[in-house]
């Protein structure tokens, strides 16, 4: 054999092969970095003669030396030598010698190259098993890309994704993120197994830019790799995956915006290699690219009948007149929907719900009509803020009141879109929409029914914005129409007739009476009392503890509109018989006095008054207490102009009597007439004697 020349470069040794690390559709296979890549010559494998010939001891450096300059100087002159030729012809060694360890290297040749052949054959397969792995790679990534070319679902391709990388690539789990449309959360929209199938029923998501590696992802934009989760501080640990031992989280991105994430999580440390995220990254670049076609396909397919019936419905709302009918067109149209719809509106009570319907059983949301719902106007100002228009039952769940939550759970719904309605910036009504399949709901299925929520809102506004000016208007011209009475009318039975005439047209026919409190006999009448469609006639009653003493005492106005006889009971006040739903009653206050009570009630409807009827009855009472004062000072000032014209007469008949006696009775007589009484009596002591005249004129007098 011939050696290698000592100046070349060094020899490189052969080690063992790797142990292969095991099935393919649990692990990657891992290519040796020590694997031979140049081509294996003899001087490779074995030691040189020479230098062979020095460990054993054979000959010693000095001679090795001489012998390679001898072999030199000869291959110069054109008489190339072999080393172990010269060797023998310079005497070190001798020809036996030479034989004999040419021998044991062609031996030690032969192993080496057996050696060599087993370690290309395990390197061959590495190689193989190399290029195999990253075919089903390619193959997968083309699969995904495939579907995503092809898909009009953006659940179904989310689905086989995960399911390809689990089954195909052999790792513990894969989860696909989407951020919500506010940016705030990454939700969970798929999984694989029975734990993705769990955490998807929790509505589990990560807030963006939390301390997890989802988070840290979404707000980053960068992918993140945690070989060991036990050693990131961001590794966000599960109950439900308690195997994971490394983590590889990608973002997805559309024209630089991220929209979601894709996570994949192994049993492994030291799972993932850049060879590996590079095809994770492709895979998250195809589904980015198909979510926005799919969100394109969206805008461009919503349901043009749900369009249609949206559009028909502004239509007829735009031409409504009061908030009663736009509630009946709504409940109309949301029944004409595909989704479980309900109307809840804000009564005098609380939230009720107006209207349901479910288009796989018509017959099943009857029970709930205008059934109440636990809700609080607080509530609603808490999930509604930050102008969010819907709130989605897996996105927002811990948000919602827990009467919305319970509405749509005994609907059976997994997903749920609550639109407020809001009139004058006050929650009046909510539109409930369900599903029974999760995340059912997106922007561009909602966007017609937002923008008809939007115009409700406006419409109710403007409707009770008119209905507010008309009250007005109405209310000042009752107040007109009574003063104009009270100015030119000195009656008191007009005055009171006329303003039972302007709270009938204000509240249709409904009782009212004007009780009068007189201070020196401390009782209270009743002139006028309508009740039951007739005008009725009570005595008078003294002061006590009812409704109508509570007022006089208080001088406050008193409106009880809901379970009247015990907040009556409350207030310490005694009735006799059954108490009106609603009673409203307010001071005849002048001055400092208090003239009485005017009071309206309903027999039959509770929150037929509330406070803005209080003040113009109030309002109303200070004109009514005006009337009362004049008319009581007009029969004041009648009063002594009759006395004053009586007693001038009087003395116009004394003066033309001729007697005493004459004097004495006409004087008796006409006194008892001025002052109205039965029986006039004038008594004349002259001495010890008394004279005494007492016509029969009605009261007695004593004069």
């Amino acid at each position: 054999m011939q050696d290698q020349d000592p100046n070349s470069e060094p020899r490189r040794a052969l080690r063992p092969p790797l142990p292969q690390t095991g099935e393919l559709s649990s692990h990657r296979p891992q290519v040796s970095s020590d694997s031979i890549d140049e081509p294996v010559s003899p001087e490779m494998l074995v030691p040189r003669l020479g230098d062979f010939l020095l460990e054993m001891g054979v000959i010693r450096p000095d001679q090795l030396q001489h012998a390679l300059d001898y072999q030199r100087a000869n291959s110069i002159a054109g008489n190339p030598r072999m080393i172990g030729q010269v060797l023998v012809e310079l005497g070190y060694i001798t020809r036996e010698q030479l034989d004999k360890v040419v021998t044991e290297q062609i031996m030690a040749l032969q192993s080496a190259l057996k050696d060599s052949n087993h370690k290309l054959e395990r390197h061959v397969q590495q190689r193989t098993g190399a290029l195999e792995w990253r075919l089903i790679q390619i193959r997968t990534a083309a699969e995904v890309a495939q579907r995503a070319i092809s898909a009009t679902n953006l659940e179904d391709l989310l689905k086989i994704t995960v399911k390809l990388i689990v089954e195909r690539f052999g790792y513990y789990h894969a989860a696909l993120f989407l951020l919500d449309d506010n940016n705030k959360y990454a939700v969970l929209r798929e999984a694989t197994g029975s734990i993705g199938q769990e955490l998807k029923n929790r509505g589990y998501r990560i807030t963006v830019g939390s301390q997890s590696i989802i988070g840290w992802v979404t707000e980053h934009k960068q992918t993140r790799v945690a070989s060991d989760v036990k050693s990131d501080p961001l590794y966000l640990q599960d109950e439900l995956l308690p195997q994971t031992r490394s983590e590889a989280c990608i973002p997805l991105m559309i024209d630089q915006e991220i929209v979601g994430a894709l996570d994949v999580q192994s049993r492994d440390s030291h799972a993932f290699n850049s060879d590996d995220v590079a095809v994770l990254q492709t895979l998250a670049n195809q589904i980015a690219s198909s979510i926005k076609t799919l969100r394109l396909l969206e805008l461009t397919q919503v349901n043009l009948q749900e369009v249609s019936l949206m559009y028909s419905a502004s239509s007829k709302i735009a031409k409504s007149n009061s908030s009663t009918e736009v509630l009946r067109i709504v409940s109309s149209t949301l029944e004409k929907t595909p989704y479980i719809t309900a109307v809840i509106f804000e009564s005098r009570t609380g939230y009720r719900i107006l209207s349901m319907s479910n288009p796989d059983d018509p017959g099943s949301t009857r029970e709930y009509t205008n059934r109440p719902v636990n809700l609080a106007s607080a509530d609603l100002d808490g999930c509604f803020r930050d102008d969010r228009v819907y709130v989605s039952l897996a996105q927002q769940r811990e948000q919602i009141p827990s009467g919305l939550l319970e509405l749509a759970g005994k609907l059976s719904c997994q997903d749920a879109v609550y639109l407020p309605i809001r009139q004058s910036g006050k929650i009046t009504s909510i539109w409930f929409l369900g599903s029974r399949s999760i995340n059912r709901f997106n922007n561009a299925i909602l966007q017609p029914y937002i923008a008809l929520a939007e115009f409700t809102s406006t419409t109710l506004s403007k409707i009770e914005a008119l209905d507010n000016a008309q009250q007005q208007l109405k209310r000042l011209q009752i107040l007109n129409s009574v003063g104009q009475v009270i100015s030119t009318e000195i009656e008191l039975s007009s005055v009171f007739q006329s303003v039972h005439r302007q709270i009938t047209q204000l509240f249709g026919d409904i009782g009212f009476y004007l009780a009068l409190y007189d201070t020196h006999s401390d009782t209270i009448s009743f002139p006028y009392l309508w009740e039951g469609g007739e005008l009725l006639q009570l005595d008078p009653i003294p002061l006590g503890e009812g409704l109508t003493s509570i007022v006089i005492r208080s001088r406050q106005p008193l409106l009880l509109v809901d379970d009247t006889e015990n907040r009556a009971r409350e207030l310490g006040a005694r009735s006799v018989g059954q108490l009106a739903k609603s009673w409203l009653g307010v001071p005849l206050i002048i001055g400092d006095e208090i003239l009485g009570v005017l009071t309206v009630q309903d027999i039959e409807r509770e929150y037929a008054f509330d406070e803005e009827d209080s003040r113009l009855l109030t309002t109303l009472a200070s004109q009514v207490a005006v009337a009362i004062r004049n008319a009581r000072l007009i029969g004041s000032i009648r009063k002594q102009a009759d006395q004053q014209r009586l007693l001038f007469e009087l003395t116009e008949k004394i003066r033309r009597s001729v007697d005493m006696d004459t004097i004495l009775a006409t004087t008796a007589s006409e006194l008892g007439k001025v002052l109205g009484a039965r029986r006039a009596q004038i008594d004349i002591r002259i001495g010890e004697s008394r004279h005494d005249i007492h016509p029969d004129n009605g009261k007695e007098v004593e004069a």
